[in-house]
């Protein structure tokens, strides 16, 4: 008998509050309540995974609106998440100490496995590897790493993630700036470990500036760890 899981609503991936500089800080909005997601029953019984993306502005008061679609690998599943999402409560993201309103992304996914995988990558070494990307500017690889249908957002535009990371422009975008340093770097894992989320902090170009790196991965049908969405803003 096939065992189900929802890898949902790990954690919120930052579109914009815009860069910071040291004066200037910023947090991102925060999951308060999560809540259960449904699994479609139609799509379960004929063992179909799937993910959806959707944008909500998060108010200054921790109230989600605006919700838009960027990602749905079956279209049954959006109810599915739009009902979860309806039922989740939120912590504004913070600016100089002050709530505002911010757009976020939550990632939802869908997961049937007959048996969990003994195999769990080492996510120190994924840390290690991602972070290596900005000071180096360099993508070292695996390309397996990442998932074929991985998507990067930056400056306002999105385009295939491992197509970017291939091109040393594209990189050069994602990195924004020159001498970039990694600050600080943490990731947490969601329900049941088949999923993560990376947050990784950049300086560049003597301390003045400061990116966010908001990075979702979750494991494969074999247990291995995808790269799905990177953000970076």
């Amino acid at each position: 008998m096939l065992r189900y899981w929802v890898v949902a609503t790990v954690a919120l991936l930052l579109v914009t509050v815009g860069l910071a500089t040291e004066k200037d800080e910023k947090e991102q909005p925060r999951i308060k309540k999560s809540a259960t997601v449904e699994y479609p029953e139609q799509l379960k019984q004929a063992e179909i995974e799937g993910e959806v993306l959707l944008k909500v502005v998060i108010d200054e008061k921790g109230y989600a609106s605006m919700v838009e679609t960027i990602k749905a690998t079956h279209p049954d599943f959006i109810p599915a998440a739009m009902a979860a999402l309806k039922l989740m409560e939120f912590e504004p993201a913070e600016k100089n100490g002050r709530p505002v309103s911010a757009e976020a992304v939550l990632p939802f996914r869908w997961v049937l496995k007959d048996k969990k995988s003994s195999h769990d990558a080492s996510l120190d070494e994924i840390k290690m590897l991602l972070s290596s990307v900005v000071e180096s500017g360099r993508w070292r690889g695996p390309d397996s790493l990442i998932g074929s249908d991985a998507r990067l957002l930056v400056e306002g535009s999105e385009s295939s993630l491992l197509a970017a990371l291939r091109e040393k422009s594209s990189i050069g975008r994602l990195v924004g700036g020159t001498r970039v340093k990694v600050s600080s770097i943490d990731i947490t894992r969601g329900p049941g470990s088949q999923s993560a989320y990376l947050i990784m902090r950049t300086q560049s170009g003597g301390k003045e500036n400061v990116r966010l790196h908001s990075i979702f991965l979750t494991k494969d049908e074999k247990g291995n760890w995808r790269v799905r969405l990177w953000h970076a803003s």
